[in-house]
């Protein structure tokens, strides 16, 4: 019996190029843990259930198994269904800088929305724009990138905690992932003053990510002398001194921003206190592949 025209033969196995829709949820089985999804939040399980439904192995009810293991996956699926403001609560105490670095490459890697539609050109935004811009529910005036995500310079944290820690997050985003050249130094500087400023936004189990918000800070940015000084007064005086491991790390970075910034001084040029993105690929380097189906 010949396939119809609307089967196809691949590989033995007879599928329809035009499937039926996919459900709004599926539970899928990531590593060792089960996982319920709603396919629209995360593009890249989307995809990947639309092609196990292609080759037949999907039909709706039961619960597909991804191979392999994805980093900080239950935390990327609470968080994009309830919201990023959860992302500093799901993650643990002693997370540090790396595993932020390891999680903002899997959000990226997921396809999961960070950033609000439309802020793709960030070196504009962040040095500000001469006319209104409206995206979303929401204008956007001359106001620096970060002042729009994270706080208002002129009211210092009118929004409520859940909405702050959101914005400190995607700032935290954007230091780890996006390419800043363009961006103003000074605005970077405030985002991170502010912070350190206002520790009370986050858990007391979690005020470790002040600091590691100027730690992701300080990786992207050549800071002064005097920004140091500013940063190190209110981290001591809101979460006091640091241990003796970074404090040594940072007396490390000290010296050698020092000199990188005796360079830049000669140059008298703002972008070059500013260091490119550096993401690590850790899927390739570790031998996991996965494959994106579109």
């Amino acid at each position: 019996m010949e396939p119809s025209k609307e089967t196809q033969l691949w590989r033995g196995r007879s599928f329809s190029p035009y499937p039926a829709e996919l459900p709004e949820s599926v539970r899928i089985k990531i590593g060792q843990t089960e996982h319920l999804v709603i396919l629209k939040r995360i593009p890249y399980i989307k995809a990947f259930v639309s092609w196990e439904r292609h080759c037949g192995r999907f039909t709706g009810a039961e619960v597909l198994a991804h191979a392999e293991d994805i980093p900080f996956f239950g935390v990327i699926n609470h968080c994009a269904r309830y919201g990023l403001q959860n992302v500093f609560r799901r993650m643990p105490a002693a997370t540090g800088l790396d595993d932020y670095h390891t999680l903002c490459e899997t959000m990226r890697f997921l396809c999961v929305e960070v950033l609000p539609p439309g802020l793709d050109d960030l070196a504009t935004l962040a040095s500000g724009m001469s006319t209104s811009r409206q995206v979303g529910f929401r204008s956007f005036t001359s106001r620096s990138l970060m002042a729009e995500l994270i706080f208002d310079l002129d009211s210092a944290w009118p929004c409520p905690r859940f909405e702050a820690r959101e914005r400190v997050f995607r700032m935290l985003y954007v230091l780890l992932m996006e390419d800043i050249e363009g961006c103003s130094p000074e605005n970077l500087f405030k985002g991170v003053e502010q912070i350190l400023q206002n520790p009370q936004i986050f858990d007391t189990s979690h005020t470790s990510v002040p600091r590691i918000i100027r730690k992701a800070f300080e990786e992207r940015v050549v800071i002064t002398d005097e920004e140091r000084e500013k940063l190190d007064e209110y981290e001591w005086a809101r979460l006091g001194p640091p241990d003796s491991d970074s404090e040594d790390e940072s007396d490390g970075s000290k010296d050698g921003s020092d000199n990188q910034e005796d360079g830049d001084a000669e140059m008298g040029e703002a972008s070059q206190r500013l260091r490119p993105v550096f993401v690590l690929n850790r899927y390739y380097t570790r031998g996991i592949t996965y494959y994106f189906y579109p």
